[in-house]
């Protein structure tokens, strides 16, 4: 679902004086942006990248970090999430696995292949809370 003209502002009026600005991201072929995208974190090399599946987003939406597509028989791959200093992949997604090991990261795999029956996946069964 689309976001309305007055969810953005209202959102942007929310996180703005903390520094954030709000856009409208448009995912294709995914029930939600974080089954298609995810901000993977910092490489080896310090550089912030966004995994994505093709068939699910335009990583040209998303600025200041350099787009990493998913394996194509791999689309569930970009579910992911990054936990501290590891990011947490499906399980059966051994191709974009290697390549993210390639490119420094520290990658644990999960099986979640009842979730993703229904397109759900490690984003959908996470809630992160920040030490105090």
């Amino acid at each position: 679902m689309a976001a309305t003209p007055s969810s953005e502002r209202a959102l942007a009026e929310l996180v703005g004086p903390l520094g954030f600005h709000v856009i409208q991201a448009e995912p294709r072929d995914c029930l939600h942006l974080k089954t298609g995208a995810t901000f993977a974190g910092n490489d080896g090399n310090g550089t912030p990248v966004l995994l994505f599946s093709e068939r699910s987003v335009d990583p040209a939406q998303f600025a200041g970090v350099e787009p990493m597509r998913v394996d194509e028989h791999e689309p569930a791959a970009a579910n992911a999430l990054r936990v501290a200093d590891r990011l947490i992949l499906p399980a059966g997604n051994p191709r974009t696995a290697d390549r993210l090991r390639d490119r420094g990261f520290e990658v644990v795999e999960v099986d979640v292949s009842e979730l993703q029956k229904a397109e759900a996946g490690v984003t959908c069964m996470s809630l992160i809370d920040e030490p105090s």
